[in-house]
């Protein structure tokens, strides 16, 4: 039957075109919020309106993708269950956060794999374009029309093969959403601070000599350097050079 079911908190009114489903402790009650997905596929919503989150088990998350707004109807909790549990009856609004994943072929199609354990489904990619198969890409939700199959999302942005540890930063910069640049006023800072330092008794000042650090390019800290020169007798003079970080930032 046809009834009338209100948002909790929300002032608003919504028309439910559905059979009731009637029986002891099932309500009417809808709750709007925002859903985050367990690695175990267990759902916890957010209500808009605040309030302790609503668990949704797996069986009743539907289609709903980790960081969706969603409607949900409460449900009797499970035995031995002590927090509100609900049921996803709607999807208002997609997450528009990214995804990183993996690109693995399907027959003559791709899929695309999740990082994430949060995310329970691959995406259907219809289109790889340069992107080949075991790089790391970046994708973004676009449709899901068939409940059996998988959802389907676009490619945004190619990180590189899957099998480069070079290019795991940025796969977790992506992932986590972490500011890739440091913000101009820690540049400023970095470029006048050698300008501060203060050297003891222990320390010589080589700022004015050639050093080159030998770490790789893809290195994240570039502490061991080594210079070469020529002393006041003609002698090779090979210099090792080990950064002491602490020193300075202590």
């Amino acid at each position: 039957m046809k009834g009338q079911v209100k948002f909790k908190g929300s002032g608003r009114r919504r028309r439910k075109h559905e059979k009731s489903q009637g029986g002891a402790g099932v309500s009417d009650e809808m709750i709007a919020g925002v859903i985050s997905i367990a690695r175990s596929g267990t759902g916890f919503v957010t209500p808009d309106e605040g309030g302790d989150d609503i668990v949704v088990p797996e069986e009743f998350v539907g289609q709903a993708l980790n960081g969706d707004r969603v409607v949900l109807r409460m449900i009797p909790p499970r035995r031995g269950e002590t927090r509100p549990a609900g049921k996803i009856i709607e999807i208002i609004e997609r997450s528009s956060k990214d995804i990183v994943c993996t690109l693995r072929r399907n027959g003559s199609h791709y899929l695309a794999v999740p990082l994430l354990p949060n995310h329970k489904h691959s995406f259907h990619i219809p289109d790889a374009g340069g992107a080949k198969e075991n790089d790391r890409v970046v994708v973004r939700f676009a449709s899901w029309n068939n409940f059996v199959g998988n959802p389907a999302a676009e490619i945004v942005a190619v990180i590189g093969p899957a099998d480069n540890p070079s290019l795991d930063t940025e796969s977790i910069i992506r992932m986590y959403d972490l500011p890739g640049d440091f913000p101009p006023v820690v540049m400023r800072e970095a470029e006048v601070v050698s300008s501060r330092m203060k050297m003891d008794d222990k320390r010589e000042d080589l700022r004015d000599k050639l050093i080159i650090t030998i770490d790789p390019a893809t290195a994240k800290d570039f502490d061991d350097a080594m210079s070469l020169e020529t002393d006041d007798e003609g002698r090779r003079v090979l210099g090792v050079h080990i950064a002491d970080v602490s020193h300075f930032v202590t």
